[in-house]
């Protein structure tokens, strides 16, 4: 990725480079280290060139790394959530690709139920639903986890197992949502009271 960014800065490619720099800030994240994914996407976020549905991404993705980050503090989630809002705004002028305004959605529904708000995640989840027609399959894993996130935060264990049990069928060889559903799981077992299948 960064060889590829280097050719890309060379060449005056700013659409490639912009590519391999968020490649580079997934990759960073993929390893654990979020923080310097942060950095990278804000280096992102502050260039006047990143446009249209590149700027829509950028700006999805930083929300994201902000509010999923293990050192995530409440500020970081608040701006999440300003920056998912301004992301929903570039829909449809800067962007008309309905799949990420989908992403941005299911990633404002999760940044609300981190900040304890769980009307306006049940709000984002059913406008990511409404999208479904013209989003990205692949975003219904997260759905999935979502649904057990606010089946929890409601106290239905019941509901949470069978959500996150769906989420684990849908994640297939997804290692990230696969690992989430078992987390909720384990979670929603113990709140059933079932300890040692929790701790299994």
């Amino acid at each position: 990725c960064q060889r590829s960014h280097a050719h890309a800065l060379r060449l005056g490619l700013d659409v490639h480079d912009y590519t391999a720099q968020d490649r580079v800030a997934a990759t960073l994240d993929a390893l654990g280290r979020s923080d310097e994914a942060v950095r990278a996407l804000i280096a992102l976020y502050a260039r006047n060139d990143v446009r249209g549905c590149e700027r829509a991404d950028v700006t999805i993705n930083l929300a994201w790394f902000l509010d999923v980050a293990p050192n995530a503090t409440p500020l970081d989630r608040e701006r999440a959530l300003t920056l998912l809002d301004e992301a929903r705004a570039l829909f449809p002028e800067a962007c008309g690709d309905p799949g990420r305004k989908a992403i941005a959605e299911t990633n404002l529904a999760f940044a609300a139920l981190h900040v304890g708000d769980l009307a306006r995640a049940q709000r984002a989840r059913s406008e990511a639903a409404r999208l479904a027609g013209e989003a990205d399959a692949g975003l219904a894993v997260w759905w999935a986890l979502l649904d057990g996130e606010l089946a929890l935060a409601r106290s239905d264990a019941d509901g949470a197992l069978t959500a996150f049990d769906v989420a684990l069928a849908r994640a297939g060889t997804q290692d990230d949502p696969a690992f989430r559903a078992r987390v909720g799981r384990a979670r929603a077992l113990e709140r059933a009271g079932a300890l040692a299948r929790a701790r299994a």
